[in-house]
């Protein structure tokens, strides 16, 4: 019995080897005929061997593939058959395993022959996807023929199910990587033409390599170069839910997920479409950003470095960082690239406990918190729009702030709403107070005040539109004050070169038009005389500002004209005129210890013009003429005159009159004329006239050094004439 059986099996084995050695012959010599067969597609090959070891399988070697102007190149290809099948008289593959192979593809879009109509698009539509279980592909290439820099993508696949329709054949696969295009799945694909490319992914997980995609994206005309580099560098995105839809007949790239995770950052349900043209629409319910990131953004991109440093410099910061996250929601973004560049969409902007660090440009450190943030951004034609619901933020040292807003840009500011609230809001060592409010279509009113130990400034006022046609603003300020504290080391104490002026800043100038008026009841600056009923006109426009106005100085109605060119330049003409002035108030005005020594009556005239880069050279490039004429001019105190007047007791000394004999010192008028040039006032002409003496004679003042030297006569009320010789540097002694 034993013996039958074994009998029995070894017949069966036999058949069995029998059919497959059978059908590998058969498959040998009919190879290029079933390939025409089933995909119309001619084929060479170097090789074919039937192998029954481990598993049965056909081994074809250096295999060429041509169809149209498509190519394939396979080393090695395995077919694995099914042996029930085949002792059915069935071809059918369990698996098919290709190594390396290199695939040669025409991207550009199909064309109908001439007269036949007939397509030549690469389909599934002629492969025997039912009698294929598995495909493994080790390693490969395919070359994107049609562009200049013929760069291959690479890809490994492994595939477990494949289902044909009469539109595509779909493939259920366990790993698929495409190197270049940076995507690696598990999933299915589902391809409806081969040349051109055209397929579908979905995956409940993929991972994605961006810089890939990025610059597949690029070479194939989907984004253009410029955009390409604004991209922020991410190295690796996990993605969920994946979808990708490559449609050559449309020209259109769709990519879409539930969710994409890279570092600490998150975004979902994004979609993404873009076309060749250049249109492109983005889609995000909401993307969760960790503010680190895209500060390390901002200074990778030159723009955004750019953009960065402009407003450290500005903020006269050292550096900026934050720690924290960042939230967009209902992302919508819709434009086009090229030359018909167009941005619209909208976003909401949210963040809770923000951490901000700056860096002051001495070093000091300085930390705030941001406990509130709820915006919504809108861009129309590239134009964005802030509506700021809650802004609310504190400081570390002390103090808080609340801001609520909405603006446009360009800014227009009868359309932007505004209210802020700082109480005692600690930033470095300054001291911020005040509050600041507008409403749509009224007036920006404000009443701020900074307090610092080297600054004190406080502006009260209102900002409005007038209804003047060409107008943008009108402002009037009821009070505005600088005060800023002198160097802790007295000025003859100071090194040489420490007091180096700073020069102006115009560059804000630029491309802007802008049109408005200033009233200014009073402004206060150091000790320097107050400025009162201050009314001034600006015009901003090519390039350049004009500033036009009058403002009372001292008792003096003076007009001026300045220009200012960007970047430092500002070229200022005055004119003023006063008459009859009390002479004890005007020099008020300068210093508060000299009225107590001057009495009289004065007139002023003054014509002088000045450019420079800085107030120092200003001062030393001021030119013009001041004319100054004295009534009833009296000398008080002369026993205990102020040292910058003492060229006083120099004249009477060489009058020979003694300030034992008298305390004061009368002249029924005087008059000085004098051209002011390279720093100096340049005398040409002075003299006092009273009942004890006379004088006259020239002379010049040195701004810079306050020196003065005057040479001229002196005569007597006995008739005697005497030469006048002084030279005196006049500044007040500490007592």
């Amino acid at each position: 019995m034993k013996k039958k059986i074994f009998i029995i099996t070894g017949a069966s084995l036999l058949f069995i080897a029998s059919v497959v050695f059978a059908a590998g012959l058969y498959i040998n010599a009919n190879i290029e005929e079933l390939t025409r067969k089933h995909v119309g597609a001619g084929i060479q090959f170097d090789s074919v061997r039937f192998r029954y070891s481990p598993m049965p399988n056909i081994l074809l070697t250096d295999l060429t593939v041509d169809y149209q102007q498509n190519r394939a190149e396979i080393p090695s290809l395995a077919l694995y058959p099914d042996l029930t099948a085949l002792i059915k008289g069935q071809v059918i593959l369990n698996r098919v395993v290709m190594e390396d192979p290199r695939i040669f593809a025409d991207t550009t879009l199909p064309t109908t022959s001439k007269g036949t109509g007939a397509s030549s698009t690469l389909t599934p539509a002629g492969i025997p996807a039912e009698r294929l279980r598995g495909l493994q592909i080790k390693g490969g290439q395919m070359i994107l023929k049609g562009h200049d820099d013929g760069r291959p993508v690479s890809f490994a696949v492994a595939m477990e199910n494949i289902e044909k329709s009469d539109q595509a054949i779909k493939v259920q696969v366990k790993d698929f990587t495409i190197d270049e295009l940076g995507i690696r799945f598990a999933g299915n694909i589902a391809i409806s033409s081969f040349s051109p490319l055209k397929l579908q992914v979905e995956a409940p997980e993929a991972s994605l390599n961006p810089a890939e995609i990025k610059n597949f994206l690029i070479r194939f005309g989907f984004i253009q170069k410029e955009l390409g580099e604004q991209i922020p560098k991410i190295t690796h995105i996990a993605a969920k839910e994946f979808k990708l839809d490559i449609d050559p007949d449309t020209e259109k790239f769709q990519l879409a997920s539930q969710l994409l995770e890279f570092d600490q950052n998150q975004l979902t349900d994004v979609a993404v479409s873009l076309l060749k043209a250049g249109q492109f629409d983005i889609k995000c319910a909401q993307m969760l950003l960790e503010v680190g990131t895209l500060h390390q953004w901002l200074k990778e991109n030159p723009k955004g470095r750019e953009t960065l440093d402009t407003l450290l410099i500005k903020a006269k910061l050292k550096d900026l960082s934050a720690q924290g996250k960042v939230k967009l929601s209902a992302v919508e973004l819709t434009g086009a690239q090229g030359e018909k560049t167009a941005l619209n969409g909208s976003m909401n902007l949210n963040t809770e406990g923000l951490k901000v660090h700056l860096v002051s440009g001495t070093g000091a450190e300085q930390d705030f918190t941001i406990s509130r943030l709820d915006t919504r951004v809108t861009i129309e034609q590239g134009k964005p729009a802030l509506q700021v619901s809650q802004l609310q933020f504190s400081s570390l040292q002390g103090g808080s702030g609340l801001i609520r807003t909405a603006m446009a840009f360009p800014l227009k500011l009868k359309d932007i709403t505004f209210n802020t609230t700082l109480n005692g809001l600690k930033v470095f060592d300054t001291t911020l107070d005040g509050r600041a409010a507008k409403k749509k279509d009224a007036p920006f009113t404000f009443d701020m005040a900074a307090l610092g130990p080297s600054l004190e400034f406080r502006a009260q006022g209102v900002l409005k539109v007038p209804r003047k046609d060409g107008m943008d603003f009108q402002a009037r300020f009821t009070d505005l004050r600088l005060i800023r504290q002198p160097s802790p080391k007295p000025e003859s104490v100071q090194e040489p070169g420490s007091r180096q002026e700073k020069d102006f800043d115009f560059q804000f100038i630029k491309g802007k038009e802008i049109t408005g008026e200033a009233f200014v009841k009073s402004i206060a600056y150091n000790e320097l005389p107050e400025l009162e009923d201050v009314n001034l006109s600006l015009a901003c426009q090519n390039d350049r500002a004009v500033i036009k106005g009058s403002v009372r100085l001292c008792q003096t109605n003076l007009h001026l004209g300045a220009v200012l060119l960007p970047p430092n330049q500002l070229v200022a003409q005055i004119e003023g005129k006063g008459a009859h002035m009390d002479l004890t108030s005007f020099i008020a005005c300068f210093s508060k210890e000299l009225p107590l020594f001057l009495t009289g009556r004065m007139t002023l005239v003054a014509n002088l013009f000045a450019k420079g880069e800085n107030p120092g050279k200003l001062l030393h490039t001021a030119q013009g003429e001041v004319v100054l004429t004295l009534r009833e001019c009296t000398v008080h105190r002369l026993a205990n005159l102020d040292s910058r007047l003492a060229f006083f007791l120099d004249i009477l000394a060489t009058a020979g009159v003694g300030i034992g004999k008298t305390d004061a010192v009368n002249f029924d008028s005087g008059m000085a004329r004098a051209n002011v040039k390279d720093g100096r006032v340049i005398l040409d002409r002075f003299f006092l006239k009273g009942p004890l003496l006379d004088t006259w004679g020239e002379g010049e003042f040195s701004l810079k050094d306050k020196r003065l030297k005057l040479t001229g006569q002196v005569q007597t009320g006995m008739g005697i004439i005497k030469d006048l010789d002084i030279d005196r540097v006049l500044v007040k002694k500490e007592t």
